[in-house]
């Protein structure tokens, strides 16, 4: 089963070993996401698939702007349509919070 929900502190040791899977060098810490992640103002939506968190998508809103910050999907989770339901999730998430656009 498949549920896309508002992300938590808790949910940090999961995005950044997806962050690690997707990105590998350029990969965001683990340090470097929560700091993000705890930020008043950044929305965290996280994917899961039987319980396991397998794809997220970080946004940052100032003001009526959402901007992405960092989006990924375990590779082998891709191409399951994931990475659309967290884009529509964030960007309705980012809509409820003020925002009126999205940067991408």
């Amino acid at each position: 089963m498949t549920t896309v929900r508002e992300g938590q502190k808790t949910d940090i040791p999961q995005v950044a070993h997806i962050e690690a899977a997707c990105f590998s060098e350029s990969a965001w810490s683990a340090k470097g996401l929560e700091n993000s992640i705890c930020q008043s103002n950044s929305l965290l939506i996280v994917v899961e698939n039987n319980t396991e968190v397998v794809g997220f998508a970080l946004a940052q809103i100032v003001v009526d702007t959402s901007e992405l910050l960092r989006m990924g999907v375990l590779p082998s989770h891709r191409r399951k349509g994931f990475g659309q339901t967290l884009l529509k999730q964030l960007h309705e998430g980012s809509a409820r919070r003020g925002a009126e656009q999205m940067w991408l």
